[in-house]
């Protein structure tokens, strides 16, 4: 494969506007010898040709590209909605003209990472955190835009949107709650503190992840009591 010569000054879809649409950068793609099927999803007969595996690991190489931005900016700037140039088409909905690709690409793979996607030896999915519920399963809807060719939302959580019982949000996370067999919380990372915590160590809120607040009580009262201090009269 030829290196590409001179790299351009990645910054924002604006900037990367006239380098994307001149096509020149495509002979510097890594995914030019891949199937198209890998980066353009489709289900047939309740089947699709390639595993999760496979879309997950041909989303990754996609990171490792010399091109990936100009590839991103190609899809953005020509709205382009599905497919997977660079991003998967639902994460790539959030790119506005001003963004800067360097730093939202390292927040989506962040966010990618907290749903730590599992599969199994034959490339099917093993399971994955949900987004909206943060338990993890295995039960999740094709989605042609989404990481592994899969939805963010389990099936669960996907049902209740679709019957306006829950309304939809994605909260990625780093408490990384943990969940017995029946969906109860076991315990989670308090997002102040960084320290992990059963259940009882965290009062009770219906919004919360879990039912339970963000920060353990200790970080509650504390943060309490020196925000009476500060502004106290």
């Amino acid at each position: 494969m030829r290196e590409q010569g001179n790299k351009s000054n990645i910054s924002t879809i604006s900037e990367l506007y006239v380098i994307s649409n001149n096509n020149q950068w495509r002979e510097y793609a890594l995914c030019q010898d891949k199937p198209y099927e890998l980066y353009f999803p489709q289900k047939r007969k309740n089947k699709t040709k390639y595993t999760n595996r496979n879309y997950y690991e041909a989303q990754e190489l996609c990171l490792h590209c010399p091109v990936k931005f100009e590839c991103l900016a190609f899809a953005v700037s020509n709205k382009l909605s599905f497919g997977t140039f660079c991003l998967p088409a639902t994460e790539r909905k959030k790119i506005k003209i001003t963004t800067d690709l360097k730093s939202f690409i390292k927040k989506v793979i962040q966010r990618r990472d907290i749903m730590e996607t599992k599969f199994n030896p034959d490339g099917s999915l093993l399971n994955k955190r949900c987004v909206q519920c943060h338990r993890k399963t295995k039960h999740f809807y094709f989605d042609a835009g989404g990481w592994s060719a899969l939805r963010n939302q389990c099936v669960d959580c996907a049902i209740e949107i679709q019957q306006n019982k829950k309304s939809y949000h994605r909260r990625y996370s780093e408490s990384n709650p943990k969940f017995d067999e029946w969906g109860v919380l076991i315990s989670k990372i308090c997002t102040k503190c960084k320290k992990r915590h059963k259940t009882d160590q965290y009062a009770k809120r219906v919004a919360g992840i879990g039912g339970r607040t963000s920060w353990c009580r200790k970080c509650v009262a504390f943060h309490t009591k020196q925000w009476e201090i500060k502004n106290k009269k």
